[in-house]
């Protein structure tokens, strides 16, 4: 065999070979199993979830105020004259009876006008009764002559006109002499009534003018809050209900106060409603923490109970004012009937379907009839409603 028939039964063998390879690919490559698509498996999504009942419940308002005295006065000098006394007791801040003496000015004076006045009455009253004397005398001889006079007459002969005199004489007497008990009086300066003493701008022997400020004093037994609210609450206000009080500088400690009217006018500012509210006995300590003058506290109004209503955080309704409440373990978006929002919680009279239950937890992209798995935060069990309607997946 020549050389060139070897080579050409080489190059047949070698196509033979790779044909023969080419064939073994293709059915390994037809006959092989091919990889198929899986599709992943979904679940819900699991959120919390707590009852949704109708229970009886009080709404309430937070709000502030400052305190201010019920009664509060400038004593002055109704009379001149100089300071003879103050009394010991009359210093700032020390707790007074009503009726208490605080400074005495000097009363001789006064005394002597007393006196006067009392001279000047007993002789308007001697030359009354003297009057009346000879009024009783013309009555008698006008009744002896036998005459008829014109009226005008007979008052001139039965002597009216004097004993009018006299009697005038005799008023103004007695007048004079009440002046001068009052002026005497008013040497005394006294305090109104029980409470403290602000300030004292008076010493012993300074002159105190008609008019001169001397003490100023507050009233204790009550003090007095202005507080605002939104007008939405002031229909709910509970005005029978005591109202707590607290502040910053008593820690958990609180007392209470109760409300005396609304005011007729609206905050000018921010167009809220106002109310005054009563401290009693602000600075006795068997009431509460004591409260002074100008303090600010925190108030809480107590609203009307709502005996039949859902009482939802507020964090929990949508601004549109819907809730999403799980059902059937699906989400469902309520739009309840709205009784009162207030800043924590919201009440709704009814809205809602039994069975319902609210949705705590945040769940981006809700939507209508998603399902859901419930924990349940007692028991620690989770409810799962299957795998064939599924909000979440899984690979």
């Amino acid at each position: 065999m020549t050389d060139r028939k070897k080579n050409l039964a080489l190059a047949g063998v070698s196509i033979l070979i790779i044909l023969a390879s080419f064939g073994a690919w293709k059915l390994i490559q037809d006959t092989a199993p091919k990889p198929g698509k899986k599709e992943r498996e979904k679940i819900a999504r699991l959120v919390d979830a707590e009852p949704l009942e109708k229970v009886a419940s009080r709404a309430s308002w937070q709000t502030g105020g400052a305190v201010t005295a019920s009664d509060s006065v400038t004593l002055v000098a109704q009379v001149s004259g100089r300071v003879e006394q103050v009394s010991a007791q009359a210093v700032p801040g020390a707790l007074l009876k009503k009726g208490a003496l605080l400074a005495q000015l000097e009363k001789g004076d006064y005394e002597l006008a007393l006196e006067q006045a009392q001279a000047t009455l007993a002789q308007a009253k001697a030359a009354l009764a003297i009057e009346e004397g000879q009024v009783s005398l013309a009555q008698e001889e006008y009744a002896l002559s036998g005459t008829e006079l014109s009226t005008s007459d007979r008052a001139l002969v039965l002597r009216e006109p004097q004993l009018q005199v006299a009697e005038a004489d005799m008023a103004s007497a007695e007048a004079a002499v009440k002046q001068a008990k009052i002026n005497l009086a008013r040497t005394e300066i006294r305090m109104p009534f029980d409470g403290r003493l602000s300030s004292r701008a008076v010493s012993p022997g300074s002159y105190a003018s008609a008019g001169s400020e001397l003490f100023s004093a507050v009233a204790t037994s009550e003090f007095w809050v202005e507080a605002k609210l939104p007008r939405s609450f002031l229909p709910l206000l509970d005005r029978d209900h005591e109202v707590i009080v607290s502040h910053s500088a008593w820690g958990k400690k609180t007392r209470t106060a109760s409300i005396l009217n609304v005011l007729p006018g609206v905050d000018s500012g921010d167009r809220q409603a106002r109310v005054i509210l009563s401290l009693k006995s602000p600075l006795d300590p068997e009431y509460g923490p004591i409260v002074l003058v100008n303090d600010f506290v925190a108030l809480t109004l107590a609203g009307r109970e709502f005996n039949d209503a859902y009482q939802v955080r507020r964090d929990r309704v949508n601004d549109d004012g819907s809730v999403w409440v799980i059902n059937d373990l699906k989400l469902h978006k309520r739009q309840p009937e709205l009784l009162y929002s207030g800043r924590d919680f919201v009440w709704f009279s009814r809205g809602f379907e039994l069975g319902d239950r609210l949705l705590t937890s945040q769940v981006d992209a809700a939507v209508e009839g998603m399902p859901v798995r419930v924990s349940d935060n007692t028991t620690g069990k989770k409810t799962d409603p299957g795998s064939d309607n599924s909000a979440g997946e899984r690979p």
